[in-house]
């Protein structure tokens, strides 16, 4: 079942967390726009795992449903069909990218405010504070 943010769980979460960092492993062996894709990635799971960060469930559930579908060897393009397989999933974390880009902003606010920096991700967020970078797939 294809999970959204009304019906995302407490085990969802567990369940990105403990897939994530495999799927991103397997994802940095293709070149190309895939590094857009695994910046998004991290930002979200940055937001997601940093305690210091206070957001409410429904953009934890927003955030958790984009990495869900990302962790899935089930969705709309198979992740096996070399070239093409992961251009779903970069739409759907595109996408929750947009969805959230208010708090991207504050999250990048936030932590430039304790010293810490963008968050992983590289230039994903290190933009101006009220602008978010979304990665644009190649026409």
């Amino acid at each position: 079942m294809l999970k959204t943010p009304a019906n995302v769980t407490k085990e969802d979460a567990r369940r990105v967390n403990e897939a994530l960092d495999d799927k991103i492993r397997k994802v940095r062996a293709f070149p190309g726009f895939l590094g857009g894709l695994l910046d998004n990635v991290r930002v979200l799971r940055a937001l997601l795992r940093d305690k210091s960060f206070k957001i409410d469930w429904t953009h934890k559930a927003q955030i958790i449903a984009c990495l869900l579908y990302f962790i899935s060897p089930i969705d709309l393009i198979p992740d096996i069909i070399i070239g093409v397989g992961f251009v779903d999933d970069a739409f759907v974390v595109g996408y929750g990218m947009k969805v959230l880009g208010d708090i991207v902003a504050d999250y990048k606010r936030f932590r430039a405010a304790r010293g810490a920096g963008a968050p992983p991700g590289d230039g994903v967020v290190d933009v101006p504070a009220r602008e978010v970078q979304v990665r644009e797939l190649p026409s």
